[in-house]
This record gives structure tokens, C-alpha cells and sequence, in this order.
């Protein structure tokens, strides 16, 4: 997955600064105890490169996402973070998690109820 291709001012700024931002509000939520995320999600960062946000593009789907910060449900199952390319919402984190795939978000920047049950299956 990871492709290190060459980028596109302004267009890749702007999704990598969308992901950013998504990931930012989710840990956020989760620091904050809101949504109850606290207790459902766990995050690491690659000790080796624990400074800085790798974002690498998923030429297989288009997406962005970070490749040395990983997100865990309750059993240590794995949960996919994506930003995908060129899209103009508000909130545009995407997961892909127990076969689901969709908004982490709503329009109005509150926790999608799908990702909400998900994480208490």
C-alpha cells in the first residue's frame, strides 16, 4: 500500500490537510471523552518515526492515510483511517472496519452511529 508518488499542489495539499484533521478531531474525541470513544478506541504511533505524520496515498482505493499511527477497537482489532481524494465535505474521515467501510463523521462533525455500534459489537 505504500506508494510514495508525486504529488499535486494544490489538490494533495488539501487532502492530506483533510486527513489530518479528521484524525486530529477523533483523537480529540477520545482525549475529551466524548461519544465514549475513550473506552472503545486505542491509538500507537511507530516509535521509530513517533514525531511526524507519514501520509501516504492508497493508489488501490485513492485515498490518503497514515501509515505510522494505528488505531485498535477493545480487541486490539485493527481500525482503518482514510481521507478519501478530492472529496469536498466538511468531514471526510472514512474507516474501514468489520467489513464495513463509510464516514467516521456526520455533516455536522458528530460520531456516525454506524462507527458507534461497530466499536460496541
Amino acid at each position: 500500500m505504500n506508494n510514495y508518488l508525486k504529488l499535486v499542489l494544490p489538490r494533495d495539499a488539501f487532502n492530506q490537510a483533510k486527513l489530518l484533521k479528521g484524525i486530529g478531531m477523533l483523537t480529540l474525541y477520545m482525549h475529551d471523552c466524548k461519544f465514549g470513544l475513550d473506552e472503545l478506541m486505542t491509538y500507537e504511533h511507530d516509535p521509530v518515526i513517533e514525531d511526524q505524520f507519514v501520509v501516504c496515498l492508497d493508489d488501490s482505493e485513492g485515498g490518503f492515510y497514515l501509515d505510522n499511527v494505528r488505531f485498535f477497537d477493545t480487541n486490539n482489532e485493527e481500525i482503518y483511517f482514510f481521507h478519501p481524494c478530492n472529496c469536498q465535505l466538511n468531514h471526510t474521515l472514512c474507516f474501514r472496519y468489520k467489513g464495513e467501510s463509510e464516514n467516521v463523521f456526520n455533516e455536522d462533525g458528530s460520531i456516525n452511529s454506524v462507527f458507534l455500534k461497530l466499536l460496541k459489537e
